[in-house]
C-alpha cells in the first residue's frame, strides 16, 4: 500500500505527535529520505523514538521500509504537481465524497451482495462486530435493519468479542467491520468459527491477502484519500463513509429478501 493509503487506514490510531510527524514528512519528504533519523527528529521537533513509533503504527517493518514509501510518495507528488485552483472547502468535501461513492460502486457487485444475504438468511444468529470507529459502523447496520423490522446484535466490546470466541456455535454468523484489517483481536473467534462451522464475513479497506482465508465473504471497500491537511495539521475525511453507504445498501438487500419470503 502507498504511504497515503497507510496513513488513511491507520488515521484513527494516530496520536497528535504521530500526525505532526506524518504531516511534516508529507509536506517535506526530504526531511527524512536521505538523512539520519536524529536529524529529521530535530527538524520535526520530536524524538527519534517518536518517529519510530509512528513508522510502526503505520504498518512498516522498519525505517528503511518507511523511507522507501516516503520516496515513492515524493515521486508521485512530483508527477501530479499542478496548479491548485481555489475551491470552497465545502465543494471540495462534496467532490471527495462523490468520488468515494463512485469507487464504492466499483468495489461491490450484485452476486456478492446476494451471497451475503443468503448467509444472513441461513444463520441461526447474526452478530455484527467492530471496535472503535469500526464499531460505530457495525452499530449503524444494526440500526438500519432495526428501523426496517429486523434485529441483529452489535458486539463492540473487546471483552464480549473475547468470550464470543469461546462460545460461537455452528450456523452462527459473525460480520466483522475493520478499516485496517487487523484481526488480532478476533483470532480466537476466527479459529473457533472454522472449527465449529460458523460463518464469517469481513468488511474492510485493507488489501491484506491473509484476510481471505478467514472469510466466507470478503468485501474490500475504498479508502478516502482526499488530503485536507493544513500546515502541520493532518486531516482527512472519515473512512466510515464507505462502511455506512455499504451498510445501507446491504440492509436494503436483506429487507427485500425478508419481504419476498413473507409473500
Amino acid at each position: 500500500m502507498t504511504l497515503k493509503e497507510n496513513i488513511s487506514i491507520h488515521f484513527t490510531e494516530l496520536t497528535k505527535t504521530d500526525k505532526k510527524i506524518t504531516s511534516g514528512l508529507m509536506k517535506s519528504p526530504d526531511i527524512l529520505i536521505d538523512r539520519a533519523i536524529q536529524d529529521a527528529a530535530v527538524d520535526l521537533e520530536v524524538s527519534p523514538s517518536a518517529i519510530m513509533r509512528a513508522v510502526k503504527k503505520l504498518g512498516y517493518k522498519g525505517l528503511a521500509d518507511f523511507k522507501n514509501a516516503l520516496e515513492e510518495y515524493k515521486e508521485d507528488l512530483s508527477d501530479n504537481k499542478k496548479e491548485v485552483q481555489e475551491t470552497p472547502l465545502y465543494q471540495t468535501v462534496i467532490e471527495s465524497y462523490q468520488s468515494n461513492l463512485l469507487a464504492i460502486s466499483e468495489c461491490i457487485g450484485e452476486e456478492q451482495l446476494k451471497n451475503i444475504v443468503e448467509l444472513v438468511k441461513n444463520s441461526s444468529t447474526t452478530r455484527v462486530l467492530g471496535i472503535g470507529s469500526s464499531g460505530l459502523s457495525a452499530e449503524h447496520l444494526v440500526y438500519s435493519l432495526l428501523y426496517q423490522g429486523r434485529y441483529i446484535e452489535a458486539v463492540t466490546s473487546r471483552t464480549k468479542i473475547f468470550y464470543l470466541g469461546k462460545s460461537i456455535q455452528k450456523n452462527e454468523l459473525s460480520i466483522i467491520y475493520t478499516v485496517s484489517g487487523n484481526l488480532s483481536l478476533y483470532k480466537e473467534l476466527l479459529q473457533e468459527s472454522k472449527n465449529v462451522g460458523a460463518k464469517v464475513i469481513i468488511f474492510t479497506m485493507s488489501h491484506d491477502e491473509r484476510l481471505a482465508k478467514y472469510a466466507d465473504e470478503l468485501v474490500i471497500l475504498p479508502l478516502n484519500l482526499a488530503d485536507f491537511s493544513r500546515e502541520n495539521h493532518l486531516s482527512q475525511l472519515d473512512n466510515r463513509f464507505a462502511f455506512l453507504v455499504f451498510s445501507e445498501i446491504l440492509s436494503k438487500y436483506i429487507v427485500e429478501e425478508m419481504e419476498m419470503n413473507n409473500e
